[in-house]
């Protein structure tokens, strides 16, 4: 080994005679295979044809560390590269449309596209600095030809080790990572027999890389040989996750064995639709069966169409089901194909055999409407394809649909004074005409009291689980729809030019009932303050004041004042006309401050067709008391409670469910609020920042952490089983929001 070679590795602990090559190593042009690596920050794109590459830069700082199959190339310097020998960069034969893209490392998103010279990747690294990203492209053609192997070329990883607390094994490309989160330190490590000071290097050679379309890893296993404790394997992005956790006192002995299967020998699916412009760069998803967990089930990497609307596979024998979600480059076309169960035991041609619809919408009797829009959902628990009408007038979407299917969809639509919403499972005819029988209509309609400031227009917005329909003119219109429930708020266009948006609150309607919904009147001040903890001050003690002044109508919805489009200042200071004290504030100034009711007046100027002034003292936190929760809060925020906690208790059910534990109706958290950017939590109780109480409108979307502290208070830490969860606990989030949209006659 050279002594370059020595300083790389030093550090890295080395399984002896186990280095191999790693198959996305290819050296020699043209390849037929890639491995791409770069330092992102920003934006990028990676144009690839047979011939050479281009770099087209988006944003931020350029591209540095860029590699193709380890040649370096500087796209600031030149934006276009072929192979020193001047030879293509892929093999003439290799036909594109079977190209595969595993992204083995990267903190943004990776994306595959295809343009007319070839294939087009999107690199999208959002955080500030730069991340070092990996993607690997393989052929499916060539992955054919590998040769297969038996079972005693899967890898197999005995893992034996003392553990004493928590411990997480990350395996991804060539190394393992150990990490050490809780309690003493691992001792007696032995992998494959070999063994492995964890204090001294966290990271170990694998005897293999884990290549995504060498190994099976959503199929690897793992057998626990001996643990005191729970053992866990997952699945995430092209690598393992192995958690240790020894939560009994002293430390336990583990002895755990991994095995990573090879891919069986695979056969090519051609899979074709005869669709040209409208699918090409389209993704293929293709789910193994059965189908669950998710992530288990989504086969590894992505696949695109080309230009001729193909797209080749290479799969082991097994049942799969083939999924297209697009929206074409013309905006105008939905494609939707899907198929049911396909058994490959061999070479298959899959014809998706696309028909072009032109839908219709019919709202109550009979009546004809105009799309506003279109939403087709995936086969699978989560995700859509949506398009929406560029304009009050323009012409409706045109579907690209797969035969004799059944589809769930959601229409918006309007005609003259009349609007509507449908949610609905279609077959791929019935979609022709889009309507419900004459007793699934419910109805509604709004009008704003007296007193509501003057207004040239007054629109309302209905927020759904899956959309969000704006209806203007309001006041002039009758809506129908088959949903029960839905978050319901308004805006004011002024004379001024200027915008009051009030704040949504959760709706119901009742079958065979006219809903008349009133909005407005006059406006009243609602002020709150509280002495709030705000860690980023610094000091032992942190405190500082929050306050907020806005202004509420009649029926209680809220104007929000940083949605709206209006003049609005606000100053707070004490009574006797003092400033309020500096902070962080002292002992001294908190008692000065006393009962913030008694001390402090909230005043705001803004303008509402006028200017307007007014002044309050602030309310007091309330107590607020829930099933398994209790908390202080504003009193005049009602939604924003209900919401919040209705989402609290959600993910509280979650976090017993995928711990398989049935749900404890006493177990009871204290929620307080504090002004920092992070959270806490441990034993009865959580700290979450406030300010994401005060954006929570969405009955359907994850509280920032809660999931994660509310974890705390089971009594894990900072491990990877506790991320586990908290993932599976968000999923689930998502499942439910979209379970709420296949289901218009949910009600909480």
């Amino acid at each position: 080994m050279t002594y370059l070679a020595r300083r790389l590795l030093a550090g890295l602990l080395v399984l002896p005679g186990l280095i191999a090559a790693s198959p996305g190593a290819e050296t020699g042009f043209p390849a037929s295979s890639l491995r791409v690596i770069a330092v992102i920050d920003g934006t990028d794109e990676l144009h690839i044809s047979p011939s050479g590459a281009k770099w087209v830069h988006k944003g931020w700082s350029f591209p540095t560390d860029v590699r193709i199959n380890g040649q370096a190339w500087n796209p600031h310097a030149k934006d276009s590269w072929t192979p020193p020998s001047g030879e293509g960069i892929l093999r003439r034969d290799l036909d594109l449309a079977g190209v595969v893209l595993h992204t083995l490392r990267g903190r943004g998103t990776v994306k595959l596209g295809r343009d007319s010279s070839g294939l087009v990747i999107t690199f999208d690294d959002p955080e500030n600095g730069a991340d070092t990203y990996e993607v690997a492209l393989d052929f499916a053609e060539v992955l054919l030809k590998e040769n297969t192997s038996t079972a005693t070329d899967d890898l197999r990883l005995s893992v034996k080790a003392t553990i004493d607390g928590n411990d997480d094994v990350t395996l991804s490309g060539t190394r393992a990572l150990w990490t050490h989160t809780g309690d003493s330190p691992a001792k007696d490590v032995t992998v494959n027999g070999q063994p492995w000071d964890t204090v001294k290097t966290n990271l170990l050679q694998l005897p293999a890389e884990l290549t995504p379309e060498t190994f099976d890893l959503q199929k690897a296993t793992v057998t626990k040989l001996k643990a005191r404790g729970t053992i866990g394997l997952d699945y995430q992005a092209e690598r393992l996750y192995l958690a240790f956790d020894d939560p009994a006192s002293g430390a336990g002995e583990y002895d755990v064995v991994i095995t990573a299967p090879r891919f069986a020998r695979r056969n090519l699916v051609r899979v074709e639709t005869g669709i040209n412009e409208s699918l090409e760069g389209a993704a293929l998803k293709i789910y193994r069966a059965p189908d669950d967990p998710e992530v288990k089930s989504l086969l590894a990497g992505q696949r695109v169409f080309d230009a001729d609307g193909k797209c080749l596979v290479a799969l082991e024998p097994g049942s799969y089901r083939f999924e297209v979600l697009h929206r074409a480059g013309d905006l105008t076309t939905l494609v939707a194909l899907k198929t049911s169960a396909v058994t490959v035991v061999g070479p298959t041609n899959i014809d998706l055999k696309p028909i072009t619809i032109h839908p219709g919408l019919i709202g109550p009797e009979g009546q004809p409407m105009s799309f506003d829009e279109l939403s087709l959902r995936s086969s699978r628990r989560s995700g859509d394809v949506t398009w929406k009408a560029p304009n009050r007038d323009s012409p409706g979407p045109t579907l690209i649909l797969s035969p004799e299917q059944n589809y769930k969809l959601h229409a918006f639509g309007h005609a003259d004074n009349n609007y509507v919403a449908v949610w609905k499972t279609s077959s791929t005819a019935e979609i022709k005409q889009i309507a419900l029988d004459h007793d699934q209509w419910l109805e509604c309609a709004f009008h704003w009291r007296d007193s509501t400031p003057l207004a040239v227009e007054k629109g309302v917005d209905l927020q759904f689980p899956d959309g969000t329909f704006s209806i203007p003119n309001a006041d002039k219109v009758h809506f129908f729809t088959n949903r029960r429930f839905f978050s319901l708020g308004y805006w004011l266009e002024l004379n001024d030019h200027g915008r009051a948006v009030f704040q949504p609150q959760g709706q119901v309607l009742t079958p065979k009932k006219v809903r008349d919904f009133a909005f407005g009147g006059g406006v009243r001040p609602l002020a709150s303050a509280a002495i709030l903890k705000d860690e980023g001050l610094g000091g032992p003690n942190p405190m500082r004041l929050w306050s907020e002044i806005t202004l509420g109508d009649a029926e209680n919805y809220i104007l929000d004042t940083g949605a709206s489009k209006i003049h609005w200042a606000s100053t707070v200071q004490l009574k006797d006309g003092g400033a309020i004290p500096p902070i962080p504030f002292t002992p001294e100034a908190e008692r000065r401050l006393g009962n913030l009711k008694d001390t402090l007046v909230i005043a705001a100027t803004c303008s509402l067709n006028g200017p307007l002034k007014f002044s309050t003292s602030p309310q007091l936190f309330v107590p607020r008391e829930f099933q398994r929760f209790s908390t202080q809060v504003p009193a005049y925020r009602t939604w924003n409670t209900a919401n919040y906690f209705a989402k609290a208790e959600r993910e509280l059910n979650f976090i017993f469910l995928v711990r398989q534990q049935p749900s404890d109706p006493k177990r009871h958290i204290d929620l307080h609020w504090w002004l920092n950017s992070g959270a806490v939590g441990g034993g009865g109780g959580i700290t979450m920042p406030f300010p994401g109480y005060l954006e929570s409108l969405d009955w359907y979307s994850h509280p920032w952490a809660i999931a994660h502290e509310m974890l705390h208070c089971f009594g894990y830490g900072h491990t990877h089983e506790m991320n586990r969860l908290d993932n599976l606990v968000q999923e689930r989030m998502e499942y439910f929001r979209w379970y709420v949209a296949d289901h218009p006659e949910y009600v909480p």
